[in-house]
């Protein structure tokens, strides 16, 4: 259990908009960088250094390079350690189109993919792997949604479970 909460917390992070995302971390670093940015100027300036090692260039290079490389890697590193499944979570999309939580229309219906095994999922935030008092089952097309509704989802293939995704869809205010 406590690894399927790990990989649950993994995915959670490096997915979707998580702060692990490269999107998030460059956010971060932007606002560190700007933070600092006046004081590096000048204590190069001190040095006698006109033009410091062109500050914005370091920082694009590390955005770039390490940074953009940087969810990948951590993630082939934790599923080489058996920290996270081999089984690829679901993915969500509304009416057709990619859509991770959010706004959505009565009536839009939230699809799930993924390149194999069996979808669980559930419309009521229970966990999928549960077998009691949940409003879900197995996934066989998609769910129209008519209310705000919190949708979890995994994927089962032999006896492996992936990691949990969820997200939020809210109809109306």
């Amino acid at each position: 259990e406590l690894m399927s909460l790990l990989g649950d917390r993994i995915h959670k992070h490096l997915f979707n908009g998580g702060a692990l995302t490269e999107e998030a971390m460059a956010r971060r670093l932007l606002k560190r960088c700007d933070e600092v940015e006046v004081a590096f100027t000048a204590e190069a300036a001190r040095w006698g250094k006109r033009t410091p090692y062109s500050w914005a260039r370091a920082r694009d290079e590390f955005l770039r390079g390490y940074l953009a490389a940087k969810p990948e890697s951590m993630l082939e590193n934790l599923i080489d350690r058996g920290l996270y499944p081999t089984v690829v979570a679901p993915f969500f999309s509304i009416n057709g189109v990619y859509q991770h939580g959010g706004a959505i229309e009565p009536g839009d219906a939230v699809s799930m993919s993924a390149p194999s095994g069996t979808i669980y999922y559930t419309l009521d935030g229970d966990d999928p792997r549960c077998d009691v008092g949940h409003e879900g089952g197995v996934y066989t097309g998609p769910l129209p949604l008519a209310k705000t509704t919190h949708v979890k989802a995994r994927v089962l293939d032999g006896n492996a479970w992936s990691a949990l995704n969820e997200a939020v869809y809210t109809v109306g205010e």
